[in-house]
């Protein structure tokens, strides 16, 4: 939400403030013991650590996608009444 109201503000993507916000939540730890798995010939436990790590990564998605969708969907209810919320401006 911050992303997208300082997007607004600066006259940016949001995309700029999002990636810089979400790159710290990656789960490197666990890609990390994942292929270490992979290097010691443990498949069940590279395959167990990488399905963690990517729903780690997808649940992150899906939570931006979803903050994205509804603050744009409040931004237009805004501008169909003639301006947008006084929060976005």
């Amino acid at each position: 939400m911050v992303c997208e109201l300082l997007a607004r503000k600066m006259r940016t993507p949001a995309t700029i403030f999002l990636l810089s916000a979400l790159v710290p939540l990656v789960p490197g730890y666990n890609f990390y013991l994942a292929m270490l798995a992979l290097v010691e010939n443990r498949g069940a436990a590279a395959a167990q650590e990488g399905m963690v790590a990517v729903q780690i990564v997808a649940a992150i998605a899906v939570g931006a996608a979803v903050t994205s969708v509804i603050f744009r969907a409040l931004a237009q209810r805004g501008k169909k009444g003639g301006e947008l919320p006084k929060d976005a401006a």
